[in-house]
């Protein structure tokens, strides 16, 4: 139980889970097996390593090429048509 709590905890959504409930969990266990349960994860997320820092997302220029290629596309008939005007 120790290896996994350790495992859930060293990434963010296992230790945003834990930030939110523990005080609940803590709090609220009915028994005396329960009270030790609880308390074994909050030692693990005690020990438990911090997760990397969060990389910034990487740019997806497709979407700038699709919105440049659809405005060519649409554009392109008026283009033409103020050429043909001029001639």
């Amino acid at each position: 139980m120790r290896a996994v709590s350790r495992e859930m905890f060293s990434g963010r959504p296992g230790r945003a889970f834990w930030e939110e409930a523990r005080q609940v969990r803590m709090g609220t266990a009915g028994s005396k097996r329960a009270r030790r349960f609880h308390e074994i994860l909050d030692e693990e997320y005690g020990l438990a390593p911090a997760p990397p820092p969060e990389r910034p997302r990487a740019r997806r220029p497709w979407r700038f090429l699709a919105g440049s290629a659809v405005g060519v596309l649409l554009l392109s008939p008026l283009v033409r048509r103020a050429m043909a005007r001029r001639r």
